[in-house]
């Protein structure tokens, strides 16, 4: 009966050991590199850039006029859109702001940047604090980045006057080049 027993309590703790085991394994459970990105790009962005090491460089390699960067300084601040709902990365440079939010494109295991103004008919005091209404979608200045090393590169889906068609971001430095 001693055996009997011994082997039941046996099988009973392989059961409980068993059953704890798929909640700790469903913890595990990870996000994927894209996701990753997206949390990690909204943690390095805040900040005001200047692209003038860019610019050192572009001169310095004797670049063609049209090749060279324009020197430029962009802040990057995280806006809330609305009480939990999505956050947008707000790019201000002289000229005006644009706001990103950034998402996953699993077809392109890329983080998707996709570009909004405000709407015309949104007051200035509406910058400080939007809400998802107050935007408005302009697809064509959207952007897809992944890691490269070091660094996120992201690169315009389209062709955006003004903002960046591409962009090289690490958590000291940017590169700007601007679509025409």
């Amino acid at each position: 009966m001693s055996r009997a027993l011994t082997k039941g309590l046996g099988r009973l703790a392989a059961g409980l050991v068993i059953m704890m085991a798929f909640p700790a394994l469903a913890q595990l459970k990870d996000e994927t590199p894209a996701e990753r990105d997206a949390q990690i790009l909204k943690t390095i962005l805040p900040g005001t850039y200047s692209n003038g090491e860019q610019v050192y460089f572009d001169n310095r390699l004797d670049l063609p006029a049209s090749d060279r960067a324009a020197l430029l300084s962009a802040t990057f601040e995280i806006v809330a859109l609305a009480e939990n709902g999505p956050s947008a990365v707000k790019v201000t440079q002289e000229g005006g702001s644009i706001y990103y939010i950034l998402s996953l494109d699993a077809g392109r295991l890329a983080v998707r940047w996709a570009a909004y103004r405000l709407a015309p008919t949104a007051s200035a005091a509406t910058e400080t604090a939007p809400t998802f209404a107050d935007l408005v979608a302009v697809p064509q200045c959207d952007l897809l980045s992944r890691r490269e090393a070091g660094q996120f590169r992201a690169v315009g889906t389209g062709t955006c006057a003004g903002w960046p068609q591409e962009l090289m971001i690490s958590d000291r430095s940017i590169w700007w080049r601007s679509g025409s």
